[in-house]
């Protein structure tokens, strides 16, 4: 109370011109900051809107694309699925599924293996195939063959050329690929080496 008495004093003492001003600073500030506070409340609510909107549109998006969502979320099941079982040797699994469609001479060339992810979760390796003299119809089921199996391999490489001579005979290669995703015994067992192998080339150094 004594503040307000002080200010009311103090208030009494001021001319009329002064009094006018001071009751025009603070009714400018009043409505400078009701201003204020009405801006940021209307930035919030007009912010929550189009959120709410991008959300209804993604929802709706969804639905809308909801079989191949879930043809899409099927098929990623099936890659993780095959992804842990061990891939066979490459060489010896094309050559048997060539055998089938009646495909001789194949020539590999393999490629050098990669460890894929921040973790190397995934281990891929990779053969690179030349096929002579076929048709596209035999290339389109080896391709068939070699990514429908019950280990998850891919092309992931494909490029052919027409024979001079015979327009619809080819020649193409193929790079295929095989992926496996490591248990985390594995992965520690990586770990492990690698951290044995670090601190033995520090201890090296140090003796140097």
């Amino acid at each position: 109370m004594k503040i307000f008495t002080i200010i009311e004093r103090n208030y009494d003492n001021l001319s009329p011109r002064e009094q006018k001003m001071i009751v025009a600073t603070v009714i400018s500030s009043l409505f400078l900051i009701c201003g204020f506070f009405i801006f940021l409340v209307s930035d919030s609510f007009m912010e929550r809107e189009l959120r709410i909107k991008n959300l209804k549109n993604a929802l709706n998006l969804m639905y809308k694309n909801r079989g191949k969502v879930e043809e899409a979320r099927t098929l990623m099941a099936s890659y993780e699925m095959k992804a842990v079982k061990k891939p066979p040797m490459l060489q010896g699994h094309i050559d048997t599924l060539a055998q089938t469609l009646e495909l001789t001479g194949l020539n590999y060339n393999p490629k050098k293996p990669k460890d894929l992810g921040e973790t190397k979760e995934y281990h891929q390796e990779s053969v690179e195939v030349k096929l002579v003299d076929v048709d596209l119809k035999k290339i389109s089921l080896l391709m068939d063959k070699i990514e429908k199996g019950q280990h998850l391999l891919m092309v992931t490489e494909l490029t052919v050329t027409a024979r001079r001579s015979h327009h619809d005979r080819l020649d193409g290669t193929l790079v295929v690929s095989s992926f496996f995703k490591r248990s985390a015994a594995e992965l520690k067992e990586i770990s492990d080496k690698k951290k044995k192998e670090s601190a033995s080339k520090k201890k090296k150094k140090t003796e140097k």
